[in-house]
C-alpha cells in the first residue's frame, strides 16, 4: 500500500495530490535489530509501515526497556514529540523483523500539509485516531489487571503475537516475562 492509498481512506484526495503525497516519501528498509530511531537524536521522519514490524521504547532509570508501541503493516511509529519539536528523542525505534518503511522529513510534511489543503484533515483524523490508543493504553495500565491487558492486547493486536518476542509483550503490559508466562499458561488450561 502506498501512503496516499492510506490518506484516501481518511479524505478524499486528487491523483494530483496522491501523486504528490507519494513523492514526499521515501520508501526505506531496514532489517531486524536496525535502529531508525536512537535516544538522543533527533526524530528525522515520521514512518508509515509497508512491511515488517518494529517497536518504540525507552530505557527506565533501572535500565529497563519500556515499550511505548508497535508498528506492523499500515500502521504510524516515529517519536511525534521530537519530530514536530525538533528536539532530541528520549526513546528508540527499532526493527523488529525485516522492515520497509515509508518516511518523510518534517520539511517535507509541512510543505505536502501546505499543498494539500484536505492532508491536514487526514493528519487530524490520524492523530485523534492515536490520542484515542493512547488513551486506552493509559487507562489499561492503569486500571485492568495483567490478565485483562495481556486478552486485550490479544484481541487488539493479534497480528503483533506472531512477530513480538514474549519478553516484549510482557514489557508493553507493564508486567515481567514470568507473570506473562504464567498468564499465558492459565489462558492455555481454559
Amino acid at each position: 500500500m502506498m501512503v496516499s492509498e492510506y490518506f484516501s481512506k481518511l479524505v478524499e484526495l486528487s491523483i494530483e495530490e496522491k501523486n504528490l503525497i507519494d513523492n514526499g516519501f521515501e520508501l526505506k528498509s531496514f532489517s531486524k535489530g536496525d535502529f531508525p530511531l536512537r535516544s538522543g537524536e533527533v526524530c528525522e521522519s515520521e514512518f508509515f509501515v509497508k512491511k515488517g514490524c518494529l517497536k518504540n521504547y525507552y530505557i527506565d532509570f533501572q535500565g529497563n526497556e519500556i515499550i511505548l508501541s508497535f508498528a506492523i503493516e499500515h500502521w504510524w511509529i516515529g517519536d511525534f514529540e521530537s519530530f514536530n519539536r525538533r528536539t532530541p528523542s528520549k526513546m528508540f525505534v527499532e526493527a523488529l523483523e525485516d522492515s520497509e518503511v515509508y518516511t518523510i522529513s518534517y520539511n517535507k510534511k509541512q510543505q505536502l500539509l501546505k499543498d494539500i489543503p484536505q492532508l491536514e484533515r487526514a493528519y487530524r483524523i490520524l492523530l485523534e485516531r492515536h490520542l484515542q490508543n493512547y488513551q486506552e493504553r493509559i487507562y489499561s495500565v492503569l486500571a485492568l489487571s495483567a490478565q485483562e491487558r495481556y486478552e486485550r492486547f490479544l484481541e487488539k493486536y493479534a497480528k503483533l503475537v506472531q512477530c513480538v518476542p514474549q519478553y516484549s509483550i510482557a514489557s508493553f503490559l507493564g508486567v515481567t516475562p514470568e507473570t506473562l508466562s504464567r498468564i499465558r499458561a492459565k489462558q492455555a488450561k481454559k
